[in-house]
């Protein structure tokens, strides 16, 4: 009785992650809170996954990224590859592949493609190029570098320190880099060669009104001798209430009114910017006895004056803003900005937007003042989608971040200190240095992926201590017992790859790498192919947006729909299902 209650919290668990009703991290501590309250676990057993050595090493590499980030090594990188790049179609391809995947062996890989994000949209559009041609290789790039060490991916962190829980020894830095090499080449190549011709041109060139489709939704109306707003303010007629419609600016004559907009009396002949759906415009000129210039095609020039920008802002990974509304923010009086336009899922959305929850990865399209958008460019809780001036970075410290991190890699490729104790102190240097400050440090641990992992670890206690996980192997062996190792092996990582396509990297691994270790023990062979073939699995989320955090980061700024991965993932991650299914056992033989 008791397993099939705890099978049913694990089940409900899944159904949460793939439902997205809930955050993935709140979805963690709610099944470790249920576990503790049926007793299936203590509660020393319950708190385990926050002293978890991969928790631990997991927080101090973003730590560690953060330093790299922000004495601008990394943007650096990028600005002098791209000066160098001649052929824009395949030279850009090259560069991301290159670049941001050898990056990604050794930062957190979602840091690379933020950083990335902004240049690769200025570098195709200054060559006419649609983003939309390079944001999803950028992605796959960067989760293929990250497969190439034991830094590389929060996931291959994990199932190392799995295998030590189940006594086997942890992963070496540089252990399963032939492999990882191997898929990075191939996947590489086969981006270079195909991702451009398979991707559409649905990202805009340019101008961003034409990117978010605004025409409908953005007119000039002109005050009348007759109307009802003249003398009135903004504020004392309740437009927006009212009418569900937003004044973005107020032109009269020459002079283009924005700031104090709302407290602004209106004269006649004004030209008023609105934004709204076609039909609260009409009762808005209606009810207001308003004249609208209907075939006006506005652009970017009419929303921007001398003072006030266009800008495209993306919800960063750990957003303080993610679950909340625009207006429950308050955005506009809080940011100094409107938001005209949000893009979630795929879904672009330009009416009664201030009710719409924001999520990571929706993109904004904002109008503000020039300083107000560089105010946002220095706030964690936005990805601006233009490249960062090298003056917000500390880079009289990059040498120093540089060496930090060598020092990392160095003391634990050559097992001087284990990798969590050589993470740790290189996080304590970073800080002690000047490279981040303290309060930079905690701002870029994605806490999200800390209480995920934090969470899930105490249910894979559960399912061990209960024998699920040994019953799940036995099943499996009685579904596939008559095949090879190998053949068992290859239905492993097939198995993983989708299962994380739709659940994090991170669950999917404390799930299935304890069944994969049950499995080789009861057939009698080296656990580690097995748990190799699981890690590159819950590693190389390439078929959907969801799967992965970098995957999601680009789809929104590159107009994708779910389609679009699929015609370029599936390839890639049916050569690497090749390569792991050939090339794991010579490395670790099943014997």
């Amino acid at each position: 009785m008791d397993n099939i209650l705890l099978l049913g919290i694990l089940l409900g668990t899944l159904i949460l992650f793939i439902s997205d009703r809930l955050s993935a991290d709140l979805v963690a501590l709610l099944a470790l809170v249920t576990l503790l309250l049926f007793k299936f676990i203590t509660p020393e057993e319950a708190v385990s996954g926050f002293s978890n050595s991969a928790t631990i090493t997991i927080g101090a590499m973003f730590i560690l990224s953060a330093g790299l980030i922000h004495t601008g090594l990394v943007d650096q990188l990028a600005v002098l590859a791209a000066n160098q790049i001649k052929n824009a179609q395949y030279g850009l391809m090259l560069f991301i592949i290159l670049i941001a995947g050898g990056v990604s062996a050794f930062i957190n890989n979602t840091a690379v493609v933020a950083v990335f994000l902004p240049v690769i949209i200025k570098i195709s559009r200054e060559r006419g190029l649609s983003p939309s041609k390079f944001l999803i290789p950028l992605s796959f790039a960067a989760i293929l570098g990250g497969s190439m060490t034991l830094i590389g991916s929060s996931t291959n962190i994990l199932v190392s320190s799995i295998a030590k829980e189940h006594g086997l020894a942890e992963f070496k830095l540089f252990e399963f880099s032939p492999v990882g090499l191997a898929l990075f080449a191939a996947g590489g190549i086969f981006l270079w060669l195909f991702a451009y011709r398979l991707l559409p041109s649905r990202a805009s060139t340019g101008d961003l009104t034409k990117s978010y489709k605004m025409k409908r939704y953005l007119t000039e109306i002109t005050v009348i001798e007759t109307s009802s707003l003249i003398g009135k303010t903004l504020l004392e007629k309740k437009i927006a209430e009212t009418y569900d419609v937003n004044i973005l600016e107020i032109i009269r004559g020459e002079e283009k009114i924005w700031r104090k907009l709302r407290s602004t009396a209106i004269e006649k002949d004004d030209l008023l910017l609105v934004r709204g759906s076609v039909q609260n415009i009409i009762k808005f000129t209606t009810g207001e006895n308003l004249q609208s210039l209907s075939e006006t095609v506005l652009g970017d020039e009419d929303l921007q004056a001398d003072d006030v920008v266009l800008a495209e802002a993306v919800i960063a990974p750990n957003s303080t803003l993610i679950g909340y509304t625009v207006k429950e923010i308050n955005f506009r009086q809080r940011f100094s900005a409107f938001v005209l336009a949000v893009q979630s899922h795929g879904t672009t959305f330009r009416d009664k937007i201030g009710r719409i929850p924001l999520h990571f990865g929706d993109s904004l399209l904002l109008q503000g003042s020039t300083k107000a958008i560089q105010n946002l460019q220095n706030n964690q809780d936005f990805l601006m989608m233009e490249e960062v001036k090298l003056e917000k970075f500390r880079t009289d410290k990059a040498v120093i971040a540089l060496g930090i991190i060598a020092m990392v890699v160095l003391t634990s490729a050559f097992e001087l200190f284990p990798i969590m104790v050589a993470a740790i102190f290189g996080a304590v240097l970073m800080v002690i240095t000047g490279c981040i400050n303290i309060k930079e440090a905690y701002a870029n641990i994605d806490w999200m992926v800390i209480f995920l992992i934090a969470g899930m670890i105490p249910m894979g206690i559960a399912l061990q201590k209960s024998g699920l996980v040994t019953s799940a192997a036995d099943g499996l062996l009685t579904l596939f017992g008559e095949l090879s190792p190998l053949l068992i092996l290859s239905l492993l990582y097939l198995g993983t790859v989708l299962l994380t396509s739709v659940l994090s990297n991170t669950a999917t691994a404390i799930v299935v790498a304890p069944i994969g270790i049950s499995m080789a023990i009861s057939l009698g062979v080296n656990p580690k192919p097995f748990l190799m073939a699981i890690m590159f699995g819950a590693s190389t989320s390439l078929i959907t947006p969801i799967g992965y955090q970098t995957n999601t980061l680009v789809y929104s700024p590159g107009r994708y729909k779910f389609k679009d991965y699929l015609k370029v993932g599936l390839p890639i991650n049916l050569i690497a299902w090749l390569i792991i299914t050939l090339l794991v056992p010579v490395i670790w033989p099943f014997n």
